[in-house]
C-alpha cells in the first residue's frame, strides 16, 4: 500500500506541496483510492464538468485549471490551502497569549529579592566560575 501510494503522489504531482495536498484528501476522504492506478490518477486529476457557461470568456475561478476547466486536483489544493491556513490562524490564536506573556516587559528591578536568603552580587571564586555568597542573617 505504501508504494502504492507513492506511485499515485509521484503521477499525479511533481512536487512536494502538491504530493501533500493529494495525502490530505486521501486522508480526510475527499478522494477515495480504487487501487487502480489509471482509475485513481484520473480521479484525482480529471477534470470536473462545470455549469453550462461556466469558465467562457476567459476569466478564471479560484481553483480552476487551464481554459476555465476546473480538475479535482484544484479543488483539492485549493482545499488544501484553507485547511492549512485555518490550523496555522488556530494555532496562532491559541499561541497568541504565551506570545503576550513572553514579550510582555518586564523590570529586573522589580524581582530583586529582599530579606534573609536574598543573594548578594556573585564573587569569583576561580578562573572560570561564579558562585553566589548568601548574606549572613
Amino acid at each position: 500500500m505504501k508504494n502504492y501510494l507513492l506511485t499515485v503522489l509521484q503521477q499525479c504531482s511533481e512536487h512536494q506541496f502538491g504530493q501533500d495536498a493529494i495525502e490530505w484528501a486521501i486522508v480526510t476522504g475527499r478522494v477515495q483510492l480504487t487501487y487502480d492506478l489509471e482509475t485513481d490518477v484520473r480521479l484525482i486529476m480529471g477534470d470536473i464538468p462545470s455549469p453550462a457557461g461556466a469558465g467562457e470568456g476567459g476569466a478564471s475561478a479560484p481553483g480552476e485549471g487551464r481554459g476555465g476547466k476546473q480538475t479535482n486536483y484544484d479543488r483539492i489544493i485549493v482545499a488544501y490551502r484553507a485547511a492549512r491556513l485555518d490550523l496555522e490562524t488556530q494555532t496562532l490564536d491559541a499561541l497568541h497569549p504565551l506570545f503576550a506573556e513572553i514579550l510582555r516587559p518586564f523590570s529586573l528591578a522589580q524581582h530583586i529579592p529582599v530579606g534573609r536568603d536574598s543573594v548578594e552580587p556573585a564573587s569569583v571564586v576561580g578562573r572560570d566560575s561564579v558562585e553566589p555568597k548568601l548574606k549572613a542573617a
